[in-house]
């Protein structure tokens, strides 16, 4: 919102718009050992996307199809598209994550939006 008392350049520019989707570091400690993975944040048709990966269709036991969200494949689907390098250097790739631990993928997963972050994000405005 802007405050109509404040006097502001009107923007024309549109590249001050676009996000810059720099490199970042994860860093935790775990075995008694420092764990760094490089990851970049994620545009939002990224995240979108990754949305609409997890919706899956469902047979309930009366027959009926309903969507159910995926939770896991959202979470899989953030990750990969986020981190560039793992401890070792090289990608975080889809074998290598589902061997990661439960603690482990939350760590990777605290730093990335939720699949509902843009609905909290407009919820939290309207209050």
């Amino acid at each position: 919102m802007v405050n109509e008392d404040t006097i502001l350049e009107k923007g024309t520019d549109v590249t001050e718009l676009f996000k810059e989707l720099n490199e970042q570091t994860l860093t935790f400690e775990f075995n008694d050992k420092k764990w760094v993975f490089t990851y970049r944040e994620i545009h939002w048709q990224d995240h979108f996307n990754a949305v609409e990966r997890a919706w899956k269709p469902e047979i309930d036991e009366n027959g009926e199809s309903n969507l159910v969200f995926d939770v896991a494949q959202y979470w899989e689907t953030m990750i990969l598209k986020a981190y560039l390098t793992g401890p070792d250097g090289g990608a975080v790739t889809r074998t290598t994550l589902r061997e990661y631990g439960v603690g482990i993928v939350g760590k990777l997963i605290s730093v990335l939006p939720g699949p509902m972050a843009y609905t909290s994000l407009a919820n939290a405005k309207k209050d």
